[in-house]
């Protein structure tokens, strides 16, 4: 289920890209700030001592930008983009790693968007996102635990919902995505992910 709806948003996101962009299309450039909050335990390996609980990264700050093409008055447009969460700690316990302590974590996403705006009202607009992409995963670790030593690369898809705020002079965004994808741990399919980001985006141009 998971794979077949990745399947749908990339194919979603390639069509998005090869659609002929009218006279009044745009570029747009939105850096971006906010914060990183995953709500899945990595996972559970088998230390030498017995199972090893490896739990749900620390929130942390979120940075990145967009770049994203289209009419901003359209119904429709898609973008490419980039975020950041910068080190937090990760958990670790168990009967196997008695006297472990945290491991660290980073996780950089990047994902090619469609967005969809239903509604237009008087100074927001309110849209939907789905995207695919890929996720980045790197730890450091004191605990000696393999699963732990080496980063990892994961296909990703990307929900979420926001609204960009027009104030005249100043226009910004607001926006959480769920980046969802699977983790290897040993070898092993561990928990699937949900790292979301929330964050605020000023809107550069268009």
């Amino acid at each position: 289920m998971f794979h077949r709806s990745i399947s749908a948003l990339g194919a979603s996101v390639v069509l998005a890209a090869f659609l002929p962009a009218g006279a009044s299309s745009q570029v747009r450039l939105i850096p971006q700030v906010g914060l990183y909050a995953p709500v899945s335990d990595v996972g559970e390996v088998e230390g030498v001592g017995g199972a090893v609980d490896i739990g749900k990264k620390e929130s942390t700050l979120a940075y990145g930008g967009l770049v994203e093409f289209g009419n901003r008055d359209s119904r429709a447009a898609w973008r490419i983009g980039a975020l950041y969460a910068s080190e937090s700690d990760v958990p670790v316990g168990g009967v196997g790693c008695a006297g472990c302590g945290p491991a660290r974590s980073t996780v950089l996403v990047a994902a090619a968007t469609v967005v969809l705006r239903p509604v237009s009202l008087v100074l927001v607009r309110p849209y939907l996102l789905g995207g695919v992409g890929a996720k980045r995963y790197d730890f450091s670790s004191d605990t000696g635990l393999d699963a732990l030593d080496d980063g990892q690369t994961r296909l990703t898809g990307q929900l979420g919902l926001g609204t960009e705020v027009n104030l005249g002079v100043l226009r910004f965004i607001v926006e959480l995505s769920d980046y969802i994808s699977s983790i290897e741990i040993e070898e092993e399919s561990g928990d699937l992910q949900h790292d979301f980001f929330f964050t605020v985006g000023l809107v550069l141009g268009g």
